[in-house]
């Protein structure tokens, strides 16, 4: 190939290298001499250069041929053109967005009942708690309390508990605005038979029902269990534990205390059930004892 002139390629190519790899301009008194060498420093004589085969063959006719252009194919029906000597490779395709997360539903309280069904519940103690809460969730009362909240509109989950780690979500999370509402609710309740197991563990109904109020699809300033049971908790941690670390998280703590005068498995009565839900089982803002 014929060699270019070094000052018509300074000239046209210092300017473009220097915006592209963010370079400096060739400073002042700086004369290209071809192939990117510099001017020898004045009174000092050109070093001689060797030949080399570039520069015996630089002013050879070039033999080469120019590499034929590749034909490009338009693709009917399409704004896409495809090279048919080497298509052009696809885009990477992009790794897939996450779908949003659903928004929480607010409601003015987020309530758990947590019923106790151990083998000390009789018959008669079981239909109390089922009954009783049926009939809260029918009064007009508590719907008249529902439409005085800013959303007018309750989360209710119902859970069954016995001794540590055995508890059972009866009716998980559910809206109840109005009276419809409610007997959805009861509907789904009175559909399923209580179950029954050995020892009274509140501390661990506590600890199953702190998570339950994660990511549960509502949200609220006010989060309340509902504790209701015979008797003093004789499984697992003291119930105080469960109790305070639970108010940590904000959560307030109700507890109806079912009194019985009847023996429970050859052992006496328990006295003051209602003072010991008082003194270790509730807690929270508004916190309440209800003697059954």
């Amino acid at each position: 190939r014929v060699a270019r002139s070094g000052a018509s390629w300074a000239t046209r190519r210092a300017p473009a290298a220097a915006s592209a790899c963010g370079a400096r301009r060739p400073a002042r008194g700086f004369r290209p001499t071809g192939r990117g060498g510099r001017a020898p420093a004045p009174g000092r004589p050109p070093r001689p250069r060797p030949a080399t085969a570039s520069t015996t063959t630089a002013t050879a006719p070039s033999t080469r041929t120019a590499p034929a252009r590749r034909a490009v194919v338009a693709i009917p029906g399409s704004c896409a053109r495809q090279a048919s000597a080497s298509p052009r490779r696809p885009a990477p395709a992009r790794a897939a967005s996450k779908p949003a997360a659903a928004k929480a539903e607010p409601v003015d309280l987020e309530l758990i009942l947590a019923v106790d069904v151990s083998r000390s519940i009789d018959p008669a103690e079981a239909k109390l708690q089922r009954e009783g809460y049926i009939a809260a969730l029918r009064d007009p009362r508590v719907h008249a309390a529902i439409k005085s909240g800013f959303n007018r509109r309750i989360a209710v989950l119902y859970l069954e508990w016995a001794g540590y780690g055995n508890t059972k979500i009866v009716v998980n999370w559910m809206p109840i605005a109005n009276l419809e509402d409610a007997n959805r609710f009861i509907a789904q309740l009175t559909a399923i038979d209580p179950f029954s197991a050995s020892r009274t563990s509140i501390s661990g109904a506590i600890e199953a029902a702190v998570p339950l109020f994660d990511n549960n699809g509502y949200e609220s300033e006010r989060r309340v269990i509902d504790v209701s049971g015979d008797g003093p908790n004789n499984m697992g941690p003291m119930a105080p534990v469960a109790r305070d670390a639970a108010l940590k998280k904000g959560i307030t703590i109700n507890g109806l205390a079912i009194l019985d005068d009847q023996p429970s498995f050859g052992g006496p009565p328990v006295a003051n059930l209602d003072l010991y839900y008082e003194s270790c089982v509730i807690g929270g803002t508004g916190a309440f004892v209800i003697a059954a």
